[in-house]
């Protein structure tokens, strides 16, 4: 379904979101973006009949304790269970994870991962989607993280990886 290009507006994103990165999920029926402008997160219907996206749920991204207004999200990974979905967030230092309901693709806000460096562009899950692979951007490393299958909570294992700017 990438291949096609949208035949009607279907609904937009909300304004000032910024949609940076896209993934769709395990199923195809649903997309998610992470928004760079105001560190949220869009859940979108996609329709492969019509080639149309609408946007249904925007989200923060941002820890409830973050004050701060400099914080743009970049990444966003499904993972390869399909039922969690997570966007690294460039400021805060943290990978905000959500659970992704199966029957209508809405998402609700599980827990953060913190990653201990100001900024990851990009992260990525082994194929078995028991491990997350984190790059610290700032940090000059490759974190390794577990992922626990019922609850898609991130937990540091303290392997970490010497690497100069991953991005």
């Amino acid at each position: 379904c990438l291949h096609r290009l949208p035949t009607s507006p279907g609904r937009p994103a909300p304004p000032g979101a910024g949609p940076r990165h896209l993934q769709f999920g395990r199923d195809g029926r649903f997309l998610y973006t992470s928004d760079e402008a105001d560190s949220g997160i869009t859940a979108w219907r996609w329709n492969d009949a019509r080639g149309t996206l609408a946007a249904f749920q925007h989200l923060s991204t941002l820890p409830p304790q973050y004050r701060g207004s400099d914080n743009h999200p970049a990444d966003v990974q499904v993972h390869p269970s399909g039922r969690f979905v997570y966007v690294s967030n460039r400021a805060t230092g943290t990978i905000a994870g959500f659970r992704i309901d199966a029957a209508n693709g809405s998402l609700t806000r599980i827990a953060d991962a913190d990653i201990g460096s100001p900024s990851s562009w990009s992260f990525l899950f082994d194929p078995s989607g028991r491990w997350a692979v984190v790059s610290a951007q700032i940090g000059d490393y490759v974190a390794i993280y577990s992922v626990d299958p019922a609850t898609g909570t991130l937990t540091p294992t303290g392997q970490r990886l010497p690497v100069v700017l991953p991005i």
